[in-house]
């Protein structure tokens, strides 16, 4: 991802595995230097491609995740602003709750 940020299909594809990554048994495993790196480029995909309906929502399922927001120190007014513009930009349900979410965690910080 942090290679070819202008590559939409590896970005497409690597927001989906980052998301199944952080899912499950496995995340519990994952070291917290690692979920900022998978955090930096997650945001960093949602920056290029704002506009791209399954590409943000893939982000917003990966970032919603209590122990992404909270055990990880990462920039969360970037997180913010940028979940803020998803939810400005698509009328989907499960995406809203997702940004509603995330907001709110990240306000409890």
């Amino acid at each position: 991802m942090q290679l070819h940020p202008q590559q939409f299909g590896l970005q497409m594809a690597a927001t989906a595995c980052l998301y199944n990554l952080t899912k499950g048994d496995l995340a519990q495993k994952i070291h917290p230097n690692i979920l900022l790196r998978v955090v930096d480029l997650t945001l960093t995909a949602m920056e290029t491609y704002p506009n791209h309906y399954q590409l943000q929502k893939n982000t917003l399922l990966t970032l919603c995740s209590d122990r992404i927001l909270q055990d990880v120190g990462f920039d969360k007014y970037r997180c913010a602003k940028l979940v803020m513009n998803c939810l400005c930009a698509f009328d989907d349900a499960s995406m809203n709750r997702m940004s509603v979410a995330i907001c709110s965690i990240l306000g409890k910080l």
